[in-house]
């Protein structure tokens, strides 16, 4: 069994090369995320809200026209 040690440890004290890892591709940062051409120049608004919320809203937006 020392012999089977002896032979590991000779193998790890000599040299051997070095490995090196090969270098990730970086991929470029985007500045800005993705923006459907329907959603430029709108603003997200979200939150919870009462449920009789929702149903003021729509009535306003019958009386306005609005979609």
């Amino acid at each position: 069994m020392s012999n089977k040690l002896q032979a590991l440890q000779r193998a790890l004290d000599s040299k051997q090369p070095k490995v090196t890892k090969p270098k990730a591709n970086t991929i470029p940062a985007r500045s800005e995320s993705y923006r459907a051409p329907s959603r430029e120049g709108k603003t997200n608004i979200t939150a919870y809200l009462v449920p009789g919320f929702k149903s003021s809203l729509r009535l306003i937006q019958a009386r306005n026209g609005a979609s």
